[in-house]
């Protein structure tokens, strides 16, 4: 009903109400792994609104543990791994802390290959992972990097279809990467790998 209506004390029982399920619900249960990144999910949720870190920190726990009991031929685990990376990037934007978005890129990428080609999921997946990869060039500053989530930006883009709500906010993020990239390639070699960024990002911008 929260997702409806908007309101907190709706959230609040959803909480309450995933913390009953999981101590309902056996160590052994089928259901377990559900019951537990729900909860994670509901906890994460509050944190978003009221900013409080132990919410957040409750929320990785939880969605932690409920990973580590999801087979891996469960259908759900490519979701599983998507919201728990993108917790843990959450996590990073409050702490700033180059572990926390090592993390949630690697559990992110883990993912991928759980996500069904052309899948609304697959799509938030590669966005969510090129949104952190960015944050990683951002703090290291290695070109390799920033290779690696142009490459990753692209697959995201391909998985958007024209007149998608999010695509012009993919196309200006890989216009931005790509000039990133057309900045940092100062060598005579990559004149005309520059010539051809600034093209690409110069349409990136056109499409939007």
């Amino acid at each position: 009903r929260y997702e409806r209506t908007g309101a907190l004390g709706d959230l609040q029982q959803a909480v309450l109400q995933a913390k009953e399920a999981v101590d309902a619900t056996t160590r052994d249960h089928l259901n377990r792994p559900g019951h537990l990144c729900n909860l994670g999910n509901r906890l994460g949720r509050r944190f978003e609104l009221a900013s409080a870190m132990d919410d957040l920190e409750s929320a990785i726990s939880q969605s932690k543990k409920g990973l580590d009991v999801t087979p891996h031929d469960n259908p759900n685990r490519a979701a599983y791994l998507t919201s728990f990376g993108n917790m843990l990037g959450l996590k990073y934007t409050q702490t700033g802390n180059l572990a926390d978005i090592l993390q949630a890129i690697f559990f992110l990428e883990n993912a991928i290959p759980f996500t069904p080609a052309n899948s609304p999921g697959r799509m938030n997946c590669l966005s969510n992972l090129g949104t952190v990869l960015a944050w990683e060039y951002a703090q290291i500053l290695a070109l390799d990097d920033l290779q690696y989530t142009i490459i990753r930006a692209e697959e995201a883009l391909k998985e958007i279809p024209e007149g998608h709500p999010n695509r012009a906010a993919s196309l200006s993020s890989l216009g931005d990467l790509l000039y990133r990239r057309y900045d940092e390639t100062q060598t005579k070699d990559c004149k005309d790998q520059k010539v051809k960024d600034y093209e690409d990002f110069l349409s990136c911008y056109k499409d939007t």
